[in-house]
């Protein structure tokens, strides 16, 4: 049986901690968790559309990072710890949050798709523990941290500095 979150807790509203650990075909079973999730997706590639449009991006230059969604307080949110909510640390860096994802021949799959990602364009992930601090609170990296950032003057956003 494969398993996500293996040996982390959630917390329950009176501060209480349960097994977090799930197996595949029990998350897919989880009706909450596969809607939020299919909602989600619907945003995101509604929002993709506008900024492909209004940019001129293209989906070759789109980076996927695939995580699940729940509803949490009448909003979407990170089931598992959402790897897109890291921390750049410049052209070359990337801390993300540990996904705890399904470990598949010793390999979290989650983990391996992020740095295959960025790897493409140059980019490092360094990845940072953060179940227990932010994830299981409903944060992440980015909730975290505080960082200064300079936007570039000379050229667009999506081109970035390279």
């Amino acid at each position: 049986m494969t398993t996500l979150f293996a040996g982390v807790s959630w917390l329950n509203d009176w501060g209480l901690e349960t097994s977090a650990e799930i197996s595949i075909d029990a998350l897919l079973d989880d009706a909450d968790v596969m809607t939020a999730s299919a909602e989600a997706t619907v945003a995101v590639a509604e929002q993709l559309s506008v900024l492909k449009q209004e940019t001129g991006v293209g989906d070759a230059e789109l980076l996927r990072a695939p995580f699940l969604h729940s509803a949490s307080y009448g909003a979407s949110v990170a089931y598992q710890p959402g790897v897109v909510n890291g921390l750049s640390m410049g052209n070359a860096d990337y801390a993300a949050p540990e996904p705890h994802g399904p470990n598949i021949d010793g390999v979290d799959i989650m983990r391996a798709q992020l740095e295959q990602e960025l790897r493409g364009v140059g980019v490092t992930v360094h990845w940072i523990e953060n179940w227990e601090l932010l994830h299981r609170n409903i944060g992440e990296i980015h909730c975290g941290t505080n960082a200064t950032r300079a936007v570039p003057q000379d050229a667009t956003w999506w081109e970035g500095n390279r």
